[in-house]
């Protein structure tokens, strides 16, 4: 053994020297790819991933991983430095066109099976890797976005989105929202100016703040409501203000042909994926520094139906001489003119109630009127109510048909 000693020591004393210094290593390099495949996301396309070692000469605490995942309408590029425990996503682009449903499955949100969208999604985060899972947040941002529905009956472009998203052990979970939209149309009706504020919840709702829009000539808001991705529903109430009823003529009650003025109120507003969009309780008047005017729809007998063309000063039973002695009524030519649309008139007050559809044909809104005849006559001022029947959603479509009825009051 002693021997074998004095051999290990010969060949390692001139070696000491060498031990004195600090060990260095070569830098390391390394790379390493595959695919990816999404079990739990429906037509999803599979993505490639590359994943690169960099070990600079500064040693291994400059150690950088840097990963790179590419699909069709998807590139992006992440970094993580192990030794500090960070990650930052340097590059992100995903394509809406390629990847809205998926994206939509991942967050939870069940969307219109109709729903088409396009843009580009930039993104962009950091934070910390800590067991196995990522924490930190990202931003996501989209510019010149394109939404569409129901076969092209409705559309929305161009449409901004900025979005932060927070990660961590329970999965991503939205932070703060904004969305603007440009301009949407469908459905009859033009949206300008759409915009909505929003915050997320810790039992993953969706707080919504704002949520204004510019149509019909005016401004509509809806109140602050919760919003739950899993279940799209809204419950709310929609402020009206200044709302042109020029704007609104087709959507008028057929019995009126013109209508000019501003309207403005408040009505509840539910909406859900498998109902759509109803109207509620509510109450909408006229502006009172915007005078309003409406002509009706030709509508023979409408208001002179109980009006005797003729003022009959003897009674009846005098037969010829009482024709004699009654004069023509000065209010039935001006009615007359009123109903067959001859004759405008200058709204004084108008007030529209909605209510719920109630059991058995209930009414479900009334419509008061007071108006002068803007040209002047024997009829000083008119004024008359419809009572609406039948379902809520139709009320805006509604003629003078058997579902109304009319009581009307003249004075000279």
């Amino acid at each position: 053994m002693s021997g074998l000693l004095r051999i290990l020591l010969l060949l390692l004393v001139p070696c000491l020297p060498l031990f004195a210094q600090p060990l260095v290593l070569p830098p390391l390099t390394g790379e390493m790819s595959g695919r990816m495949e999404w079990r739990k996301l429906a037509g999803a396309a599979p993505v490639d991933w590359r994943l690169t070692l960099l070990s600079p000469a500064d040693g291994p605490a400059a150690m950088r991983l840097q990963l790179v995942l590419t699909a069709p309408g998807l590139a992006a590029q992440v970094e993580v430095l192990p030794a500090a425990g960070t990650w930052r996503v340097m590059d992100g682009e995903i394509d809406l066109a390629v990847w809205l449903r998926p994206l939509a499955m991942a967050l939870a949100i069940d969307l219109p099976p109709d729903l088409e969208g396009s843009g580009k999604l930039r993104l962009a985060g950091e934070g910390t890797w800590r067991g196995g899972r990522p924490d930190g947040g990202l931003t996501v941002d989209l510019t010149e976005g394109r939404l569409a529905g129901g076969g092209g009956a409705w559309q929305a472009a161009p449409v901004a989105l900025s979005m932060t998203v927070g990660l961590a052990e329970g999965g991503p979970r939205l932070q703060s929202a904004r969305l603007t939209i440009a301009a949407a149309s469908g459905f009859g009706l033009m949206l300008e100016q759409l915009e909505l504020t929003a915050t997320g919840m810790d039992d993953g709702r969706v707080q919504v703040a704002q949520a204004t829009a510019r149509a019909l000539g005016g401004r509509m808001t809806l109140a602050p409501f919760v919003f739950d991705p899993a279940v799209p529903a809204v419950t709310s109430s929609l402020e009206l203000e200044g709302l042109d009823l020029a704007e609104l003529s087709h959507l008028l009650p057929t019995a009126l042909s013109e209508a000019s003025g501003r309207i403005n109120g408040q009505v509840g507003f539910d909406w859900n994926l498998a109902g759509g969009a109803r109207a509620g309780r509510g109450e909408l008047t006229v502006s009172a520094d915007t005078p309003a005017a409406l002509r009706l729809a030709p509508a023979p007998g409408f208001l002179t139906e109980r009006v005797p063309a003729r003022i009959q000063l003897l009674p009846a039973w005098l037969g010829p001489l009482a024709r004699w002695f009654a004069p023509e009524n000065p209010a039935h030519g001006t009615l007359s003119d009123i109903e067959l649309g001859r004759q405008p008139l200058q709204v004084e007050q108008l007030r529209v109630e909605l209510r719920p559809d109630g059991p058995d044909g209930a009414r479900s809104a009334t419509v008061m009127v007071a108006a002068r005849p803007a040209l002047g006559g024997a009829v000083e001022r008119v004024t008359f109510t419809i009572n609406v029947s039948g379902p809520l959603d139709q009320v805006v479509r509604l003629g003078l048909d058997d579902r109304a009825r009319l009581n009307f009051r003249s004075g000279r």
